[in-house]
């Protein structure tokens, strides 16, 4: 079982049926939640074969898991933000757009840096086209014609946002890209999975376990079992987080279950702190002497 099969069956309804009433899917490689991993690669085949447009979600595997390059995925649109594994600050977000829409699609954000006219001091330092007024407004001032330049730049720059480019932002992501390129990215998901898998099996006899499915290396999402899910509720598990936070042990709770991220720098002590300090509010929970409040 997981999401690819699921999706996968999805799209081959809609084909047989003759429906054909998916004209979009918009995907991560792995579920935000949890790490459910999803296969990128098959799906991105079946999209293209049905000629259907394929967005990638991006934001929580770019940069730390493989099988992710546009090439082989066959996506149409790649977006991710920085601010996770791409090791950048938040308020920023990258996109790869494939080229066969760079002179179809139209940006969502309208403004001059997009366009050619604007490329050239020269334009802005010119005669004023732009201006009606009240006589000429029809007409072409020194070869200009008025109103607002309509071509836009050539390539995916097109659709990036207005206004000028942060200049604290940009050098911070370009300093976490340069550092995520000189990683070993398949060493770099081994690793993690280790950890991973590491922290699961030791709190399995907790009660606490995994969806169903293949899930990435680097993302845990520890779910109670039917023997604690009456008891380990969304709003007790949150309580357990705040618990642990004060010790800074630092771990979320997200559909249902705690998600657990751990780095190349994790380290043992880490590990066996956060494994110890799970089992010993469970336990808390389990024996009766852990009150909501």
């Amino acid at each position: 079982g997981g999401w690819t099969e699921a999706i996968i069956d999805k799209l081959a309804s809609d084909s047989n049926d003759g429906s054909n009433k998916i004209a979009a899917v918009c995907l991560p490689q792995a579920h935000w939640s949890d790490g459910s991993y999803v296969d990128l690669i098959t799906i991105g085949k079946l999209c293209r074969q049905h000629s259907i447009a394929f967005i990638v979600d991006a934001t929580q595997s770019a940069g730390i898991h493989p099988n992710l390059h546009v090439d082989d995925i066959f996506c149409d649109v790649l977006a991710a933000s920085v601010h996770k594994w791409l090791l950048g600050p938040h308020g920023t977000s990258l996109m790869y757009i494939h080229p066969r829409y760079h002179d179809v699609w139209l940006p969502l954000d309208q403004h001059e840096r997009s366009r050619v006219a604007f490329q050239d001091d020269l334009y802005d330092a010119g005669i004023n086209a732009i201006q009606y007024d009240g006589v000429n407004n029809d007409t072409a001032i020194s070869g200009r014609e008025r109103g607002y330049p309509e071509q836009f730049i050539k390539g995916a720059a097109r659709c990036d946002s207005g206004g000028k480019k942060n200049p604290i932002l940009l050098p911070m992501i370009l300093e976490g890209l340069k550092h995520v390129n000189t990683l070993d990215v398949p060493d770099c998901q081994k690793n993690l999975k280790s950890m991973t898998d590491q922290i699961l099996d030791r709190t399995s006899r907790l009660g606490l376990t995994v969806q169903p499915g293949p899930r990435v290396g680097h993302i845990l999402g520890l779910r109670p079992n039917d023997s604690i899910k009456q008891l380990l509720t969304p709003a007790t598990m949150l309580k357990i987080v705040e618990n642990l936070k004060r010790q800074h042990i630092f771990l979320a709770v997200r559909c249902g279950a705690f998600r657990i991220a751990p780095y190349l720098n994790t380290t043992q002590d880490e590990i066996d702190r956060l494994v110890k300090g799970l089992e010993k509010e469970i336990l808390k929970l389990l024996d009766g002497d852990w009150v909501m409040i």
